[in-house]
């Protein structure tokens, strides 16, 4: 009987999708300071006053059956700057924690330069160790856009759970 129910317990917590941004939480650092696990509150506190904050994304899917809650939200910063270059931060949120930093530099060749020089080097695979993916997006042939994100490969994961199993 002993036998039986522990592994019930254990199907039954197996069968269950964590909720994103959950568990046991090892920050990890994003750009400028900000880290994953930050709560909402908290990041726009640290935010300048003089900055306008625009919500670009929200949806809230509520928990039902096995599947928890998951709620996302992404803001946009204008301005902001990065390494002396000017652009705009977007911070996404699921469930209340940041989870992802994205700059959309005005120059994007100008601040990969930038990057390289502090160290950083977009699209490298860095490790299961390390906890961050930094990525950017490929050069556009028309002009000198793009971005470049820093994402919590954890919390990344259970989103990705969340949705292999839940949608």
């Amino acid at each position: 009987m002993r036998t039986e129910s522990v592994v019930l317990v254990f199907l039954l917590l197996a069968c269950s999708a964590p909720e994103p941004g959950a568990g046991k939480r090892r920050p990890q650092p994003l750009i400028d300071g900000f880290s994953s696990y930050e709560r909402r509150d908290e990041v726009l506190a640290r935010l300048p006053s003089t900055a306008d904050v625009t919500t670009l994304y929200e949806a809230a899917v509520p928990s039902r059956g096995e599947c928890p809650r998951a709620d996302e939200l992404t803001l946009s910063v204008s301005p902001w700057s990065h390494l002396g270059m000017p652009g705009t931060l977007e911070l996404t949120f699921t469930n209340g924690v940041l989870y992802q930093t994205i700059f959309v530099p005005s120059s994007r060749t100008g601040y990969l330069a930038l990057l390289a020089e502090a160290g950083t080097i977009p699209d490298r695979d860095p490790g299961w160790f390390d906890g961050v993916y930094i990525w950017t997006t490929p050069p556009s042939p028309s002009d000198d856009s793009g971005f470049v994100g820093w994402r919590d490969r954890r919390i990344t994961r259970q989103l990705g759970a969340w949705i292999a199993r839940c949608t």
